[in-house]
């Protein structure tokens, strides 16, 4: 059954839809939302031996569901030679309006070789009720752009250099603690070019992930940067 809709679903497949089996063809099929048990139900008169097709709808959420609830949705499917019917698996929609947001600044839009560079990145908690956990921020610094050891800062307090990503020498995480409703952090760290860098638009990415207080996971991003890199830096003696 669906569950928690906003109106009756739109967009049933109905009519004649391609057999995607070996036999080819078309099959022809009726959909009809039922209102009082709140499912949609598809009439099939023949349904060909090895025939592979595809059903769906369109549905919204009604906006009184609670957030970081869950909606759960399964399929049943009934013939002459099964009347009592098989169940498929259950598909599982979390609902959660917008919980984060991030944005990124450089210190610099042009820098020479050798010459720092700062990253600003600030993550906000925009859920109205949600408080989230677990913050992660992910930086993926572009090739040419290396992270100069113990400069990160969280709300301008030193905290210990980023363990790495998937992308193990260019992806940097940054863990950011918790975010309550309202909550703002402000990571900074300084990268430095590299001569390989030399001559490109450099653009510095990144995303934060968090966890929700039911364990659903949200993310923001990716919120960028650009920077472009000439000439060699010759610090002052």
């Amino acid at each position: 059954p669906v569950a928690l809709l906003l109106g009756p679903p739109s967009a049933i497949t109905s009519g004649l839809i391609p057999n995607r089996g070996p036999t080819g063809g078309s099959i022809a099929v009726t959909g009809v939302y039922v209102l009082p048990s709140r499912t949609v139900n598809w009439v099939m008169p023949l349904i060909p031996a090895g025939a592979r097709f595809e059903l769906s709808f369109t549905t919204q959420i009604s906006p009184l569901t609670p957030e970081d609830s869950v909606v759960r949705n399964t399929c049943r499917h009934m013939s002459a030679q099964d009347p009592a019917g098989t169940s498929s698996n259950e598909v599982l929609v979390t609902v959660i309006s917008p919980a984060l947001s991030i944005r990124k600044e450089a210190s610099r839009n042009i820098a020479n070789v050798g010459e720092p560079i700062g990253f600003t990145i600030e993550v906000a908690n925009i859920s109205p009720v949600l408080d989230l956990h677990s913050v992660t921020v992910r930086d993926l610094l572009p090739k040419g752009l290396r992270y100069l050891e113990g400069s990160a800062r969280l709300d301008g307090k030193a905290v210990p250099d980023p363990s790495p990503g998937a992308r193990k020498n260019r992806e940097l995480l940054f863990p950011a603690g918790d975010l309550l409703v309202g909550d703002v952090h402000h990571l900074a760290f300084v990268a430095i070019p590299d001569p390989s860098a030399e001559g490109d638009e450099t653009v510095n990415k990144a995303w934060v992930d968090a966890v929700t207080p039911a364990g659903s996971s949200v993310s923001a991003g990716p919120a960028q940067a650009s920077v472009r890199v000439s000439g060699s830096f010759a610090p002052a003696e």
